[in-house]
C-alpha cells in the first residue's frame, strides 16, 4: 500500500508544472520535500515529507523547529537555486530515490514543482537532498 501512495506522489509531482513569469520569487516561503524511495530501500520516516513555512521546519515525525539564522539563510538559498530550474526539463531514472519538491511564495503561486533524482541534470537533486536533511 505504501508503494502504491509513493508512486502516486510520483506520477502526479511528474506533472511538472510552469512558474508564472509575473510570480513573485521573494520568501517567506512554503516548502514541502517528500523522499521517494526506490522500490528496493525502506522509506525515510514515517511520512517523508519534510515542510517549511516562513522558518519553521516540520520533519513530518511531530518535531517542529524554527531555524536558525544560518539555516534559513542556506535554505534560503536552496530555494533560490531551485527556482532558478524551475522551467528546465530532467531526465529521471528508474530504481533510485527521488524527492518531490514544491516551493510557493507568500501568496501561494507555485515557484517549483518538480521529481528531482540522482539521474537529473546539474544541482537539483544535491539541492533537494541537503534541503529535506536541513528540513529534518
Amino acid at each position: 500500500m505504501k508503494a502504491m501512495r509513493y508512486l502516486a506522489v510520483a506520477v502526479a509531482a511528474l506533472a511538472i508544472s510552469a512558474c508564472s513569469d509575473s510570480a513573485d520569487s521573494t520568501g517567506p516561503y512554503t516548502v514541502e520535500v517528500t523522499a521517494i524511495p526506490a522500490s528496493t530501500q525502506p522509506p525515510r520516516g514515517p511520512s517523508g515529507t519534510h515542510t517549511l513555512l516562513g522558518d519553521v521546519a516540520d520533519d513530518g515525525e511531530g518535531r517542529i523547529r524554527t531555524l536558525t539564522d544560518d539555516e534559513l539563510t542556506q535554505a534560503e538559498q536552496s530555494i533560490d537555486a531551485l527556482i532558478e530550474k524551475a522551467d528546465e526539463p530532467l531526465s529521471l531514472c528508474t530504481g533510485t530515490e527521488a524527492m518531490s519538491v514544491e516551493i510557493r511564495n507568500a501568496e501561494n503561486a507555485l515557484l517549483y514543482d518538480k521529481v528531482v533524482d540522482p539521474c537529473s541534470e546539474g544541482t537539483e537533486w544535491s539541492t533537494a537532498n541537503s534541503l529535506y536533511d536541513l528540513l529534518g
